[in-house]
């Protein structure tokens, strides 16, 4: 804490601390205290409350996803809050490309800081979506980040059916 000349009282409370305390100011002059003088006011108290204020969650996962049609992959993320338990952190995650991925093929376990995002692209699709993901501290903090899903074609070999076993065919024909 600093006390400009104008007797301003300024200070920056640490990072993330909050509560209440009691502050007790006084004032000294370059006088001396001889002759029964003083230098020194009577201290002067105030209550200093620092109020807190709800931090957004914090999310880190992959910039980008690389898999082939018809497969699920994992994608592991990490969720973190400094104000709210991390168990109560709801994380959720959208798809930009619901042909390719829909919603409700994108599944999230976990409740701690480590998270699972399960990704099932619908069957035969191949593309690109963008993934957001969420984390909602259910204290109007809210986190977002998104990546990108590419889904690659792999090569099918043809396939047919006969509508007979036995061909019959004329000499000329």
């Amino acid at each position: 804490p600093v006390i400009s000349e104008t007797g301003e009282l300024t200070f920056r409370p640490a990072t993330n601390a909050f509560g209440s305390t009691t502050v007790s100011v006084t004032l000294k002059d370059s006088g001396d205290s001889l002759r029964g003088g003083t230098n020194q006011s009577l201290a002067q108290t105030f209550t200093l409350t620092v109020t807190n204020v709800n931090d957004k969650p914090k999310l880190f996962v992959q910039a980008s996803v690389k898999i082939t049609e018809d497969t699920t992959t994992n994608v592991f993320f990490n969720v973190s809050d400094i104000d709210t338990p991390i168990e109560a952190v709801l994380t959720t995650a959208q798809s930009s490309n619901t042909t390719l991925v829909t919603d409700a093929s994108l599944l999230i376990t976990g409740t701690g800081t480590n998270r699972v995002l399960t990704i099932a692209p619908s069957t035969d699709a191949t593309g690109t979506a963008t993934i957001t993901v969420t984390a909602d501290d259910q204290a109007g903090g809210l986190a977002t980040t998104s990546f990108s899903l590419t889904v690659s074609p792999v090569n099918i070999a043809p396939s047919f059916n006969l509508s007979t076993n036995s061909v019959t065919v004329s000499e000329d024909d």
